[in-house]
């Protein structure tokens, strides 16, 4: 399963004041790492599903891992290569302002609960001592996938303004894959609203246009605040794609609220 998207936007990490000063061991118990991205989680029933979680830092952390822990009935949590933690995909240090990436597997069961909560808790080491955080930690939600839908499309409404440059008029269309591999997957928009395409006629998945079964990807559109006024308009997202070598059209509503 490729890892899923990053968020660009890291929250901004606050300092000490001058009357404080504190010795390098004392300063890790400040320098709490950070989850980044959404944490929803979407996966299909009874499939072994690898879910990543991004992480930065503030300092160096040492030999940096990842544990997770669930509750649930019918659920198995394990991590690769047999080990009793998640590490991180570069190295097992995380850099002052570095990105990297843990994964864990998880297996569902039909006596799964639709939804669940896994706990996420990240250790690291520093001058021979070994620092515990519990950043909180992922909402999960099953989808069973019966023959009947190749994909679920998770977003169905954003709001967008009509005024500044658009850099935060983005609208991004959250997948879920459902069959094995939903091939060539385009998106486009009607409704009255115009709408600026990556592909110029059509937009695609992020990462490419196959969306693998129990994958996670996002196609995005723009629109253009000096080309709208405020107000609710109901579009369509007409979704073409190829399962099986068959070619399949769906189509879903979509909210747009423009402020």
């Amino acid at each position: 399963m490729k890892l899923r998207r990053l968020v660009a936007s890291i929250m901004g990490f606050g300092f000490l004041g001058a009357s404080l000063v504190m010795a390098p061991a004392e300063a890790q118990w400040t320098s709490q790492p950070t989850m980044i991205g959404d944490n929803q989680v979407s996966v299909i029933r009874g499939a072994d599903s690898w879910i990543s979680v991004a992480w930065t830092a503030p300092t160096d952390m040492e030999s940096f891992r990842m544990e997770v822990i669930e509750w649930q009935a019918g659920t198995e949590l394990s991590y690769a290569d047999g080990a009793n933690a998640a590490y991180l995909f570069q190295d097992r240090t995380l850099s002052a302002g570095e990105i990297d990436v843990a994964s864990f597997q998880l297996t569902t069961s039909a006596q799964t609960p639709n939804t669940f909560y896994i706990q996420v808790i990240a250790s690291w080491e520093f001058e021979g001592q070994t620092y515990r955080f519990y950043p909180g930690g992922l909402n999960v939600r099953l989808v069973d996938y019966n023959g009947s839908a190749d994909y679920e499309l998770l977003t169905s409404s954003a709001t967008v303004a009509d005024i500044g440059d658009g850099r935060n008029n983005w609208v991004e269309l959250d997948f879920l894959g459902l069959a094995p591999a939903t091939r060539d997957l385009k998106v486009t928009v009607s409704g009255g609203v115009d709408v600026y395409y990556p592909q110029e006629t059509y937009t695609s998945l992020h990462h490419d246009s196959l969306l693998n079964g129990s994958e996670e990807d996002v196609a995005r559109i723009w629109i253009d605040p000096d080309l709208v006024t405020a107000g609710i308009a109901q579009l369509t997202l007409t979704v073409t794609y190829e399962v099986n070598g068959q070619s399949r059209t769906a189509t879903h509503p979509f909210t747009l609220t423009i402020v």
